[in-house]
């Protein structure tokens, strides 16, 4: 499980490179969840955003991310070959959209 939109803190160009590592931990017809926001909302931390892009300013340094779509985290999968991809929308208590994303693999 990938929570926590981790992937978004990779650029775009390196999320299929993120993904396909993580698959690599998983037995054969394993399960990769991921939870990411919507790419049409701001992240809370953010600030900066633009067109998916954003950056956050935190005491740990600057972090730059990208939010992918739920068509990008398709294509995504066709790359790394999994078998099924399912996205379940939903919003927290706090009224933030959210999107799990479960990769089926082979």
């Amino acid at each position: 499980m990938w929570m926590w939109s981790n992937i978004s803190e990779w650029p775009k160009d390196q999320q299929c490179q993120m993904l396909k590592h993580v698959t690599q931990f998983c037995k054969p017809g394993g399960l990769v969840v991921l939870d990411t926001i919507s790419h049409a909302i701001t992240p809370l931390n953010a600030n900066h955003y633009e067109t998916q892009r954003y950056t956050a300013f935190t005491e740990y340094g600057t972090v730059e991310g990208y939010v992918p779509t739920i068509e990008e985290i398709d294509e995504y999968a066709i790359k790394l070959g999994v078998k099924k991809v399912e996205h379940i929308p939903y919003v927290t208590d706090t009224k933030r959209e959210r999107i799990i994303h479960l990769l089926f693999l082979k």
